[in-house]
Protein backbone atom coordinates (compact mmCIF):
# COMPACT_ATOMS: atom_id res chain seq x y z
CA UNK A 1 0.00 0.00 0.00
CA UNK A 2 1.63 3.29 -1.29
CA UNK A 3 -0.11 6.37 1.37
CA UNK A 4 0.36 9.97 0.04
CA UNK A 5 -0.58 12.88 2.03
CA UNK A 6 -3.01 10.47 4.16
CA UNK A 7 -4.46 9.49 0.68
CA UNK A 8 -3.97 6.05 -0.38
CA UNK A 9 -2.30 6.32 -4.16
CA UNK A 10 -1.21 2.63 -4.62
CA UNK A 11 -1.93 -1.46 -3.94
CA UNK A 12 0.59 -3.68 -4.88
CA UNK A 13 -0.49 -6.97 -4.58
CA UNK A 14 0.68 -9.40 -7.58
CA UNK A 15 1.08 -12.57 -7.07
CA UNK A 16 -1.45 -12.87 -3.37
CA UNK A 17 -3.57 -15.49 -4.27
CA UNK A 18 -6.31 -13.61 -4.60
CA UNK A 19 -8.97 -15.28 -6.43
CA UNK A 20 -12.78 -14.48 -7.82
CA UNK A 21 -14.51 -11.06 -7.99
CA UNK A 22 -12.21 -8.01 -6.91
CA UNK A 23 -14.60 -6.40 -4.63
CA UNK A 24 -16.42 -2.70 -5.63
CA UNK A 25 -14.97 -1.44 -2.64
CA UNK A 26 -11.72 -0.75 -4.64
CA UNK A 27 -13.43 2.16 -6.71
CA UNK A 28 -14.34 3.82 -3.66
CA UNK A 29 -10.44 4.84 -3.27
CA UNK A 30 -10.85 8.00 -5.39
CA UNK A 31 -6.73 8.91 -4.99
CA UNK A 32 -5.47 5.48 -6.35
CA UNK A 33 -2.75 5.82 -9.16
CA UNK A 34 -1.65 2.85 -9.51
CA UNK A 35 -3.34 -0.74 -8.97
CA UNK A 36 -0.98 -4.12 -9.49
CA UNK A 37 -3.07 -7.53 -9.40
CA UNK A 38 -0.87 -9.46 -11.46
CA UNK A 39 -0.46 -12.96 -11.20
CA UNK A 40 -3.35 -13.78 -9.07
CA UNK A 41 -6.48 -15.71 -10.04
CA UNK A 42 -8.53 -12.50 -10.33
CA UNK A 43 -12.37 -13.59 -12.36
CA UNK A 44 -13.89 -10.20 -13.10
CA UNK A 45 -13.23 -6.83 -12.07
CA UNK A 46 -15.74 -3.59 -10.84
CA UNK A 47 -16.05 -0.10 -13.33
CA UNK A 48 -12.61 0.89 -13.06
CA UNK A 49 -14.03 3.95 -14.58
CA UNK A 50 -14.93 4.69 -11.59
CA UNK A 51 -11.04 5.74 -10.38
CA UNK A 52 -10.52 9.23 -11.87
CA UNK A 53 -6.95 9.12 -10.71
CA UNK A 54 -5.85 5.70 -11.82
CA UNK A 55 -3.32 5.73 -14.43
CA UNK A 56 -1.43 2.65 -13.65
CA UNK A 57 -2.91 -1.29 -13.77
CA UNK A 58 -1.98 -4.22 -14.22
CA UNK A 59 -3.79 -7.38 -13.96
CA UNK A 60 -1.76 -9.66 -16.35
CA UNK A 61 -1.37 -13.38 -15.25
CA UNK A 62 -5.33 -13.39 -13.84
CA UNK A 63 -8.41 -15.31 -15.43
CA UNK A 64 -10.01 -12.28 -16.72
Amino acid sequence: VVIQGNRVTGLNMPGNNISGTMPSDVTQIKQLQNLDLSGNHITALPDLNLLPSLTVADFSGNEL
